[in-house]
């Protein structure tokens, strides 16, 4: 089965494919990953430490 093929089983552009595939090619499985920046990280832990004293 071909890139096309396995594209339209999946119901995924050909693009995405090749721009994931670019990815991997270049960054390896850490590439496909998404991105959580640090700002992220913190705001998420802020948000929980909020909702703990909100519920309490």
């Amino acid at each position: 089965m071909g890139v096309i093929e396995t594209c339209r089983k999946h119901s995924l552009s050909t693009g995405t494919f090749y721009s994931w595939k670019k990815k991997f090619d270049s960054q390896g499985e850490s590439g496909l990953r998404p991105a959580v920046s640090d700002k992220s990280k913190e705001l998420k832990k802020q948000k929980k430490r909020i909702r703990f004293s909100v519920n309490y």
